[in-house]
């Protein structure tokens, strides 16, 4: 049972959400069911690795925070065992990435090896000012988005780069949410993520500008679509429900957010076919 909780499996779900959309972009579902088992084995690999390397290393911070449920930090499991674990799933899908390909290999290690500086010494990204942001936004946000496209040898079209712009906001957004949320912790711990280095207050008005500032990154994709009103009252929602109180509508906002990207998928399949 504490390997399970170290997987922290309910954290999956907006990077399992990223990928099923490169996924469906990239047309992955046209592969046979084998290719595509695959492939999400690699993903879950990888997402369990990312998740269960950050408890080994986070384990100081996480026993000033009750809420926390790090099986490390409460002793449910040693730190060689957690440590040992969180490798055998990495090596596992670095291994199965061999399928796809010499690309796919790539682009899948240098997405392992960043996840784990993010969490481990003597980088330990997440515990660098600025940095701690930008790592995320690319291991658990724009390399992540792109597997898909790797595995099964799809086009990336322009659209899909300034596409990537906006995920890497998305897993941004992600990032401030879980800083401000451990925020009391990670500073009695000493960290010096970017929430602890700006404060709290500033960290809220980074959070609200990166909130304000992803629809605008989605903006040109939808500039020549039918759906471009819908677009837009989507936006409106998003802009009132942060106007309004940004914590208490935050079920809209994300449904707002999940509902950007299922639109852009709509206009996709709709208006281009054949990509």
């Amino acid at each position: 049972m504490p390997y399970f909780h170290l997987l922290r499996l309910k954290g999956w779900k907006g990077y399992f959400f990223i990928v099923f959309l490169g996924f469906l972009l990239a047309k992955g579902f046209l592969n046979s069911f084998f290719d595509i088992l695959v492939f999400f084995l690699t993903v879950a690999l990888y997402l369990g690795f990312g998740f269960s390397i950050n408890e080994c290393f986070d384990v100081e911070e996480d026993k000033l925070n009750e809420l926390k449920k790090n099986p490390v930090a409460r002793r449910e499991i040693d730190y060689k065992s957690a440590f040992i674990f969180s490798l055998a799933l990495a090596f596992f899908g670095v291994f199965f990435s061999f399928y796809f390909g010499i690309n796919y290999f790539l682009l899948y290690l240098a997405a392992t090896i960043l996840s784990f500086f993010y969490s481990a010494p003597p980088f330990r990204f997440k515990n660098r000012f600025l940095l701690d942001l930008v790592s995320h936004g690319l291991f658990a946000g724009l390399f992540l988005f792109f597997l898909p496209f790797f595995a099964f040898n799809s086009e990336i079209i322009n659209a899909y780069y300034l596409l990537g712009l906006s995920v890497f906001c998305y897993s941004l957004i992600f990032e401030m949410k879980n800083q401000i949320s451990d925020y009391e912790s990670d500073k009695r711990a000493g960290l010096k993520t970017t929430a602890c280095v700006f404060g709290l207050e500033n960290s809220h008005k980074l959070d609200n500008f990166l909130f304000l500032i992803f629809p605008a990154t989605l903006l040109p994709l939808f500039l020549s679509s039918d759906f471009l009103a819908i677009f837009l009252l989507i936006a409106f929602l998003f802009y009132l429900a942060i106007a309004v109180n940004k914590e208490k509508y935050k079920n809209l906002l994300n449904i707002c957010l999940v509902s950007f990207f299922l639109l852009l998928l709509i206009e996709r399949f709709v208006n281009f076919p054949q990509l």
